[in-house]
């Protein structure tokens, strides 16, 4: 997710940029602190504790969820890696971009960051992969079989995900309206997001997987999506990375 906001945050628009603060269009320093626009977050220059050093881990949570499914795509293979990543580059790359071209929200006074604030693309990914994973266990043969282990994982990417909108506040690199309105726009993408796995790309992409050398394994539940010949494809018991790493 991060990796596309971050390549708008670092488009040099200078004073044409629409959501430019006064500063950054007279080129000057960041009065509020340091702009970190690999992962997009400010760190404040004053009122450091505790609390900021938590709010920047969580920040930094997309980033670390990109890289962690890149690095099991490497490892694993399989086709839920590939959709993982496939939905981060959806949601920022491409909702969360437009609809900040949209609206052209500046954000908050105290960021150091210089691109549009509304929505937030960290809320909209983080809980777009949420309501993802909340959905794919509910909807899983697994609830029945193993709900111990599946109230685990709903609890830890809660934990994970959960405050990744609240940080962003912390930090002043975005607005509780800008967060709110980003996590909204997650939940309908994420839900989106299932319902075309399960209805259209998912058997497409299991299809694919096996001519790619990928290993079919989507959906969660071990259970096969039927091709439209009918077809049910080889698929593993074990559960796709993705979604252990995404537990996380």
């Amino acid at each position: 997710m991060v990796v596309i906001e971050s390549l708008l945050t670092l488009v040099e628009y200078r004073a044409s940029q629409p959501c430019a603060p006064s500063w950054y269009a007279q080129r000057l320093q960041c009065p509020y602190g340091h702009s970190f626009k690999a992962v997009s977050l400010t760190w404040p220059n004053e009122d450091v504790g505790f609390l900021t050093f938590v709010a920047a881990f969580y920040s930094m949570v997309p980033f670390f969820v990109s890289i962690v499914s890149m690095l099991a795509l490497l490892v694993r293979r399989g086709v839920s890696n590939v959709l993982v990543i496939s939905f981060q580059v959806i949601a920022a790359g491409g909702v969360v971009i437009i609809l900040k071209h949209l609206f052209r929200q500046p954000r908050p006074i105290g960021s150091c960051l210089s691109s549009c604030g509304f929505p937030s693309g960290h809320a909209t990914v983080t809980i777009g992969l949420l309501t993802w994973v909340v959905l794919e266990v509910a909807l899983s043969g697994r609830w029945a079989k193993e709900k111990r282990r599946c109230v685990l994982v709903l609890v830890l990417a809660v934990m994970l995900l959960g405050p990744v909108g609240w940080s962003r506040t912390v930090l002043h690199d975005h607005s509780w309206k800008q967060v709110i309105a980003g996590s909204m726009v997650g939940i309908v993408v994420g839900a989106l997001w299932l319902l075309l796995l399960r209805l259209t790309i998912g058997p497409r992409f299991n299809e694919a997987a096996q001519k790619l050398g990928l290993r079919p394994d989507y959906p969660l539940d071990g259970d096969p999506i039927k091709s439209e010949a009918g077809n049910s494809l080889t698929q593993s018991s074990e559960p796709p990375a993705a979604y252990g790493s995404v537990a996380m």
